[in-house]
């Protein structure tokens, strides 16, 4: 006798084909998307595309995948881990950077294995500072090529001093820079900006000073102003107002103590408004991030813990120290 044996077919889809290819198991890849000069670029956009070996797209079991949902932070860093699409990654993907009016090289990446260098660097890209914007910064600014600023986002101002009129010097100061950082007046004593009484300024006829403390990364982490207790020191009501506003220069972080010229401060005693050159500064100052590289390495401040001390010595009332 003969016997016929018949095994069961199975015909299996291109996507259940290439299924078989590779164990799923998830995979994390990340990396950081910069300008020509370094600086983290936000709000790119990262597209995942599936690499597939069935690329016969007249088949209508052609198999494809992808997702976009991955995008920089402020840093320009970014992670697939932040998308929900993360256990997606388990076989190869095309990874590639999109944002309007920018180019990258490279251009894609592919990825199948966990990975922390998947870097872009742009080779085009919006003006985002004009070179009369990065010369104010780079004159009245606290970082010479590098801005030096606070984070985005909200500022606590803590007034020990308890000056009747300090709402109104952070009201301006906050129109000036019409931007990502808000001053606001908190009763916490730990704020990152502090404004006390020293008595200790009277030695050396002193109106006030001020210290600036920022980190590696350029942004600011607390400044302290101290003002004279004193009335014969600081002078008039109006003149006490000028004090107040012209010492908060240091915290939104306008140098009015470079050694430059022209300066916008007649003196000190006269200073009642924000002059536009100061508020030019400051709105360029805030379109970008701390540590923000403003091009030819001509100066580097030491980035490690610096503090900043200035002092009042000029204009009516005859002391002022930063």
């Amino acid at each position: 006798s003969i016997y016929h044996y018949s095994f069961p077919s199975c015909v299996l889809t291109p996507a259940e084909q290439y299924a078989k290819t590779e164990p799923a198991e998830g995979y994390t890849v990340s990396g950081r998307v910069t300008d020509f000069w370094g600086n983290g670029i936000s709000d790119v956009t990262l597209n995942f595309e599936l690499v597939s070996f069935y690329k016969n797209e007249s088949n209508d079991n052609y198999y494809t995948d992808s997702f976009d949902e991955v995008k920089t932070d402020s840093k320009g860093k970014w992670s697939n881990s932040e998308s929900y699409n993360h256990k997606r990654l388990g076989r190869e993907w095309n990874v590639t950077p999109q944002k309007d009016g920018y180019t990258f090289e490279p251009s894609t990446i592919k990825v199948k294995e966990d990975a922390n260098d998947i870097d872009f660097t742009s080779t085009s890209e919006p003006e985002i500072l004009t070179p009369e914007e990065i010369e104010l910064i780079r004159k009245w600014g606290y970082g010479g090529d590098y801005v030096v600023r606070w984070p985005d986002g909200f500022v606590g101002v803590y007034d020990e001093t308890n000056y009747s009129l300090m709402q109104d010097v952070i009201n301006e100061w906050n129109d000036a820079i019409n931007g990502p950082v808000k001053f606001y007046l908190s009763s916490n004593p730990n704020s990152p900006v502090k404004v006390i009484f020293d008595s200790s300024l009277g030695l050396e006829n002193l109106c006030g000073s001020s210290n600036k403390i920022w980190g590696d990364d350029y942004a600011f982490s607390e400044i302290t102003i101290r003002v004279n207790p004193s009335e014969s020191c600081c002078g008039s009501y109006n003149i006490k107002y000028c004090l107040y506003l012209h010492m908060f220069n240091a915290v939104v972080g306008f140098n009015c103590w470079a050694e430059v010229e022209p300066c916008p401060f007649e003196t000190w005693s006269n200073f009642n408004t924000i002059p536009d050159t100061i508020k030019t500064m400051l709105r360029a100052l805030h379109k970008v991030p701390p540590g923000y590289y403003l091009g030819d390495t001509k100066q580097r401040k030491d980035r490690s813990n610096s503090v900043m001390k200035n002092i009042f010595t000029s204009g009516g009332g005859n002391c002022l120290d930063e």
